[in-house]
């Protein structure tokens, strides 16, 4: 998960949910901006990220650093937590990259890599019964504010469609 869909679960306060349902990982540098320069600049879900990291419900993975890598980060001028997301992606083990920063989805759409946003994670809890269709609709108006228009219509839209 990449610092900007952690911080907007963690503000539409989904984030317990989401990390109940799914197993959490984040990179270094995400810990680093939710947490380190969250607390620095007063920013309240930066204790909840860190309450939740020391709680173990959040799992910070240091990255390994592969030559191919780095070099795909480097040609994309990929920084701080996107670079440290994409090298966890690529060491392996992992489904997806969550995220809800459209310029980075457009990049690891274009490298292939599988993504999901946090609010395809609430309509993904509701297909697997894990959310009722009220509750689904519930969390994502709690994001409605954070995320795009679209983004919360596509979802919405999402839980009409039959399992």
């Amino acid at each position: 998960m990449d610092s900007d869909a952690l911080i907007k679960v963690t503000k539409a306060s989904v984030k317990d949910l989401i990390t109940s349902n799914f197993e959490v990982h984040i990179p270094t540098e995400v810990r680093n901006e939710t947490v380190g320069e969250g607390r620095v600049r007063g920013y309240p879900d930066a204790l909840a990220i860190d309450d939740n990291i020391g709680k173990g419900k959040l799992t910070v993975v240091v990255p390994s650093r592969v030559e191919a890598t780095e070099r795909l980060i480097g040609g994309l001028n990929l920084l701080g937590g996107e670079a440290d997301s994409v090298r966890l992606f690529r060491q392996g083990g992992y489904e997806a990259i969550a995220s809800d920063d459209s310029r980075f989805i457009d990049l690891v759409e274009g490298l292939g890599i599988p993504y999901m946003t946090p609010s395809a994670l609430l309509v993904y809890l509701w297909k697997r019964k894990a959310l009722s269709k009220l509750e689904a609709r519930r969390c994502l108006d709690k994001m409605r504010e954070l995320i795009s228009s679209e983004e919360y219509m596509a979802s919405t839209e999402g839980l009409e469609k039959e399992v």
